[in-house]
């Protein structure tokens, strides 16, 4: 068989045509529709949070009066010229932790009814009145 330009026509209608007969047509089709929500209960966790906090209280600086409370043997120059020797003092500072305990929202368990019978959802976000469902339409065999 040779191939001419006048075939051409012919032949791409024949391919497109043995697709078209070989795709088989979807066996289920998907519609969406609203159903009515009956009852809304929050699924809640618990959770720990750790909180902290610093809490300093300022260094006080010593007096040459306490150093010659502390050793009676000190002469006045001496404490100070000690005093001023020291190196200064920093605030000391505590760190604390506290854990804190809550709760939060993690979805929504859904009761709602469509076309006369209940259903049982688990959702991310609280629905309102109405849940939109995804409905499944397939020929009875």
């Amino acid at each position: 068989m040779t191939n001419t330009n006048s075939d051409r026509p012919f032949l791409a209608a024949a391919v497109v045509m043995m697709f078209t007969v070989a795709t088989p047509a979807s066996a289920e089709e998907f519609v969406y529709d609203d159903a009515r929500v009956i009852h809304v209960e929050p699924i809640v966790e618990t959770v720990t949070v750790p909180s902290r906090s610093v809490e300093c209280s300022p260094a006080i600086p010593a007096e040459a009066g306490d150093l010659r409370a502390a050793d009676a043997s000190l002469d006045l120059v001496t404490a100070i010229r000690t005093e001023a020797a020291r190196p200064p003092q920093e605030d000391r500072c505590v760190e604390r932790v506290e854990h804190r305990t809550g709760e939060r929202v993690v979805g929504y368990r859904v009761h709602y009814r469509y076309a006369g019978d209940d259903y049982e959802e688990m959702v991310d976000e609280h629905p309102g009145e109405r849940l939109r469902v995804r409905v499944s339409v397939s020929p009875e065999k």
